[in-house]
């Protein structure tokens, strides 16, 4: 009885091993985009992205790795802001 066992168990590990094994590769981590747009001074503005950039590391987002931060600087007036928000948003995130 105990041949019968060990030939049906090979029987069945050969089985196994003739199957395709499905194998899927590895995906890119998918980089997210935020844009910062202000109309304060270059120097008090980076401080804030830096700033912004700690608490978002502490979450988990790591720039460069998940995630970019594009800031943009204007000395606009608010109302003439606003194109520039629009182009700003209408900018695909590079793959």
């Amino acid at each position: 009885m105990r041949w019968r066992e060990f030939v049906a168990g090979l029987g069945s590990v050969a089985a196994m091993a003739s199957r395709p094994v499905a194998v899927r590769a590895q995906q890119p981590k998918r980089m997210r985009h935020v844009g910062v747009l202000t109309g304060l001074p270059e120097d008090i503005s980076e401080v804030m992205v830096g700033a912004f950039a700690r608490s978002l590391e502490s979450l988990g987002w790591v720039e460069g790795e998940n995630i970019r931060i594009c800031l943009s600087l204007t000395s606009r007036p608010p109302r003439r802001s606003v194109s520039l928000c629009r182009r700003a948003c209408s900018i695909s995130p590079m793959r």
